[in-house]
Formats: C-alpha cells, structure tokens, sequence
C-alpha cells in the first residue's frame, strides 16, 4: 500500500476491541473508508483513522 491510496473496509471490521483495531489500522497506509456493518464498536472508538 501507497500512502495515498484509499482502503474501504465494508463492515463488520470492529468486532474485537478498541485497542486491536487501533493496532490493526495502524499497520494500514492510505485513507481508510468504512461502510458501517452492524458490528462496529471498536471502529467508531477509532473514528480518527477513518
């Protein structure tokens, strides 16, 4: 991945905790779009990478 390339996650991509996700899209260049699915607790506890 570029640093300017765009990532769209389609749901369900905050199932675990807070701080794995954190630790997951840290790993992630880009700009990350997420289209919400119905299990986004921890994605909307890191609202600051999407």
């Amino acid at each position: 991945m570029q640093p300017n390339d765009k990532v769209y996650h389609l749901g369900d991509v905050g199932l675990g905790s807070p701080e794995n996700l954190k630790e997951v899209l840290s790993q992630l260049n880009g700009k990350i779009y997420l289209i919400k699915g119905n299990h986004e607790n921890a994605a909307l506890q890191n609202t600051r990478r999407f």
